[in-house]
């Protein structure tokens, strides 16, 4: 009797900035600024912070999802805080569009405030093309404070609207 095993190797494809590249660059439209940092092979992650103070955060990408699904979200620090551990930050579901991760105000104002820390808001998933890679995405805090900074007087400069009133 033959007994043969077949060893499937499951890939991380990881996608991230480099420590030596400030990747945070701020925006402003006629309603709101923006807070945006370019993921190489990836897409784009995209804070949006409007007049009315809340903020959205997306994740635009250049393959999008053919179906909805689940991530898991962390937050973990630098290699230099290795005593400090990750930080689940939760389940968050992907749709199939362009932009799959979509943050509501709560969450964005987290992943902010763990952009501020120092720390890397992680993003782990099967590959939605055909589940047989894992996928990590890594949002770099390299850039982030300097770049706030400019941020914030950008809010501080929108005019105030009523989005509510405008919607209805």
């Amino acid at each position: 009797l033959l007994i043969s095993t077949v060893h499937a190797e499951v890939v991380t494809r990881e996608y991230t900035n480099d420590l030596n590249t400030p990747a945070w660059t701020s925006t402003r439209t006629a309603m709101a600024c923006h807070l945006s940092q370019k993921i190489p092979l990836y897409g784009e992650m995209i804070f949006s912070h409007r007049a009315d103070d809340k903020i959205l955060g997306n994740i635009w990408v250049f393959n999008p999802p053919e179906r909805d699904g689940y991530a898991r979200l962390y937050s973990i620090p630098p290699e230099w805080k290795s005593f400090k551990p990750s930080l689940d930050l939760g389940r968050v579901a992907f749709m199939p569009h362009q932009r799959p991760f979509a943050f509501n105000h709560q969450m964005a104002r987290r992943l902010m405030k763990e952009l501020e820390l120092g720390n890397w808001p992680t993003i782990y998933y099967e590959d939605w093309q055909d589940s047989l890679d894992d996928i990590k995405v890594a949002i770099s805090p390299v850039g982030f404070r300097k770049v706030m900074k400019e941020h914030q007087a950008c809010i501080a400069s929108l005019d105030p609207i009523d989005y509510d009133a405008m919607t209805t």
